[in-house]
């Protein structure tokens, strides 16, 4: 699908990232939706959100549909105010959409 043109976030996302593969951090991710679908190309995969709920929502979403996913996508909830918890060139791919 990353051939196409589409209106999807994660089609778009995947056709800027095509070939690119080792560590991903998504800042802003939410309940980690879009990290999901790019769990298949990089690792590990991290999220990074302001919302304790959402990171929450997507943990046990990841746990309850995709328990093979749990060793390799973190989220983690944090204040982009205060020291970020990664350190400078930790990740291969940083993405915030």
């Amino acid at each position: 699908r990353p051939d196409r043109v589409s209106t999807s976030r994660s089609d778009d996302v995947a056709r800027l990232l095509r070939g690119k593969t080792g560590s991903l951090l998504e800042i802003g991710c939410g309940s980690g939706r879009l990290l999901v679908s790019l769990a298949e190309w990089f690792d590990p995969v991290c999220g990074f959100d302001i919302s304790a709920r959402r990171i929450q929502l997507g943990r046990d979403m990841i746990a309850a549909r995709m328990p093979h996913l749990c060793n390799r996508v973190t989220l983690t909830a944090g204040n982009a105010d205060e020291p970020f918890p990664y350190s400078d060139g930790q990740f291969d791919v940083v993405i915030a959409c």
